[in-house]
């Protein structure tokens, strides 16, 4: 089990360079959002409310919000669309930063010899969604419905995603982000601890060419 992922953790500076800045992007990440927690529409009317929890433990601190006028339902929804704005490029931060590790290849297959490799593979295509498109799911899309059942499969969310209506990509804190950070963890444990494959050795091959150059006073031939 990842203790990494979860608040009060001190990270061992001993340990890989990658696997620290993969804490690093998440802790950011988590501090970040306590500035834009998610609201509930129970929330319409309220003029003082505080950040969620789950962010509190790691900002190490208590926000609370004061607003001069009461909340209404587009201030709640602005809101909740910049945090889920936020939670979809951390997907994108995530990729780049295993990309330039090389933990993941950009035009490569991942490593389906490695643990959790499910879980890079799920990264890639929803940064793919996120950096590509608007990243809204199309029913009809055979692809966008077999990533679908995938997300499905390997999270198990309580309540499974469905694509039928959806407005974007699951990319939800406790069923998206935190899973997929350990699986994409654990992944890139496994990429640094396998041998380097060996590399094939190039034979230089020579190709000796017949020639016949004619002149007038005769010919030079080489063979």
């Amino acid at each position: 089990m990842i203790k990494m992922f979860d608040s009060g953790y001190k990270m061992d500076e001993d340990l890989p360079e990658v696997l620290k800045e993969i804490y690093i992007l998440f802790e950011k990440f988590m501090k970040s959002r306590g500035y834009f927690p998610y609201m509930g529409m129970n929330m319409i009317g309220e003029r003082k409310f505080q950040t969620a929890t789950i962010y509190r433990k790691w900002i190490d601190t208590n926000i609370t919000f004061i607003v001069d006028k009461p909340l209404t339902r587009e201030d709640v929804e602005t809101n909740n669309e910049i945090g889920g704005l936020l939670n979809q490029n951390i997907i994108i931060r995530l990729c780049a930063l295993l990309e330039e590790y090389d933990i993941l290849k950009y035009q490569e297959e991942v490593d389906h010899t490695i643990n959790d490799h499910e879980a890079a593979y799920l990264a890639k295509q929803l940064r793919n969604r996120y950096a590509h498109s608007l990243g809204k799911p199309d029913s009809q899309n055979r692809d966008h419905k077999a990533l679908f059942r995938r997300l499905n499969n390997y999270l198990k969310p309580l309540n499974p995603f469905q694509i039928d209506d959806a407005e974007y990509f699951p990319n939800s804190i406790d069923t998206v982000i935190i899973p997929l950070f350990k699986g994409c963890y654990k992944y890139a444990e496994g990429i640094l601890k396998k041998p380097p494959s060996e590399s094939k050795s190039s034979q230089n091959q020579i190709t000796v060419y017949d020639l016949s150059i004619a002149f007038s006073s005769g010919f030079i031939e080489v063979k």
